[in-house]
């Protein structure tokens, strides 16, 4: 190509654009082996929370009656068996949760061993309307539900109006939850005294632990030497501490919040309208490793785009004449940035290895540049340049409340001081093969 097509900048910057465009095939094989190892890591947590005990919700305490129904169907009348479910008038529940990280390979997974003390109480007129509608000789059950019942690690001793029971498998599951349940003795509960109820449990859980509100007044004590709980669900706590290493919360959630009644048939309810009413929380861990990889990964181009930018500009204003290819390597470099954070952080931590990978690239490219530009201030200055853009993102990358405001302002400031530098640069003279005319300030950059 002619010397005047090849120095001009219009020409120059359609080149760099599709050298650009060409670097994204990298920077998404990148981003694709990041979305690799997180499923990876997916998977090692799941194969953690089948030998340790899922994400739990706990339906604490309710009572099932059996009931036959004589319906006409056609001519004839047809028997049908009716399961009604009655809940308690009051529960209360005393949680502490203590966490912990497990690892499989290189994954981790945050873990939990907790401590439940569950009381409960049903009340006299619920139970003798309950009573009455049952199939005469035919018991009352008590159940509770579990949706791990692996994570269980103790059951104590349940005691019903002062007296031990002890619970086993059950059928007739409430929202899905496997249950376990006793018949209820013949001497618990007299018909004008409510029934009351408790228990402990000990139990084992992965990455979370939600309650059915099933009272018609449900209270929840819950605390954790866990500083980033996630309060998740249909109600959030009525009051709560926290800080940097424990929180503690407590609910109140009444039958009025709710969409269920107090007694219903089972087919009466759907799973999702009581699944729908948990609460509880999250052992929330603030932007994970393969997160904060797919975050940095998305800042690739733009890097790419600043260092361009910078070695045009140095190009442009010191009359330099750059090949192609030596941008191209400057992109690779770059782009090899992201690769190098994925393989650190896995091994590291994230900021650990983003400080390490931002070193390593600030060190080759200005290494690199110190030959390009002639001059190891101009090299300084760009790798100054490079060392800044790493610094910003990896605020973007940590930030998740300020992201779009410090990105915003970024991008204002780096084409304002851009405008700034080339606000006298005669790009026409430029164009034609003459030295730079722009003002005495702008090659002070260099």
């Amino acid at each position: 190509m002619s010397r005047p097509l090849f120095r001009s900048p219009g020409f120059k910057m359609i080149v760099l654009a599709v050298l650009a465009l060409l670097l994204l095939i990298p920077l998404e094989s990148v981003n694709g082996l990041i979305r690799e190892r997180a499923a990876r890591a997916r998977a090692a947590e799941d194969a953690i929370a089948q030998q340790w005990g899922g994400a739990q919700v706990l339906a604490p305490a309710y009572l099932i009656a059996y009931r036959t129904l004589v319906q006409p169907e056609g001519d004839h009348l047809v028997r049908r068996q009716s399961t009604e479910v009655l809940l308690p008038e009051s529960v209360e529940i005393e949680a502490t949760l203590a966490p912990e990280i497990r690892h499989r390979g290189i994954f981790q997974l945050p873990v939990y061993t907790s401590v439940l003390r569950v009381e409960a109480t049903f009340a006299a007129e619920a139970l003798a309307a309950l009573r009455a509608a049952a199939d005469p000789g035919s018991a009352l059950e008590l159940r509770l539900a579990l949706s791990d019942t692996r994570g269980i690690r103790g059951l104590g001793e349940v005691l019903v109006d002062g007296r031990p029971v002890q619970f086993a498998s059950a059928p007739r599951r409430l929202a899905e939850l496997p249950a376990l349940g006793v018949d209820l003795p013949s001497v618990a509960a007299q018909a004008d005294q409510p029934l009351r109820l408790g228990y402990r449990l000990d139990l084992a859980g992965t990455g979370a632990l939600q309650f059915l509100p099933l009272g018609r007044t449900t209270r929840v004590h819950l605390s954790a030497p866990w500083p980033h709980p996630d309060f998740s669900g249909a109600f959030l706590p009525a009051s709560r501490t926290l800080d940097a290493t424990a929180f503690d919360a407590r609910w109140q959630v009444l039958a009025f919040n709710r969409d269920y009644p107090e007694r219903f048939a089972l087919p009466e309810v759907s799973t999702s309208e009581i699944t729908a009413s948990a609460f509880g929380l999250s052992l929330f861990q603030p932007a994970g490793t393969y997160q904060q990889n797919e975050r940095s990964g998305k800042y690739g181009l733009l890097m790419i785009a600043l260092v361009f930018c910078a070695l045009f500009l140095f190009e442009s204003l010191l009359g330099l004449t750059l090949h192609p290819i030596q941008y191209g390597l400057v992109g690779l470099a770059l782009a090899l940035f992201t690769l190098l954070l994925l393989a650190l952080s896995e091994h590291l931590g994230f900021a650990r290895a983003y400080l390490f990978a931002a070193t390593a690239g600030c060190l080759l490219i200005g290494g690199y540049a110190r030959a390009l530009l002639a001059s190891t201030r101009r090299a300084l200055a760009l790798s100054g340049l490079q060392a800044a853009a790493y610094g910003t993102f990896f605020l973007l990358v940590r930030s998740e409340d300020y992201a779009l405001l410090l990105g915003s302002a970024a991008l204002f400031a780096v084409l304002a001081a851009i405008m700034y530098l080339t606000r006298r640069t005669d790009w026409a003279r430029l164009g034609a093969g003459a030295p730079a005319a722009a003002d005495t300030q702008a090659p002070a950059v260099g």
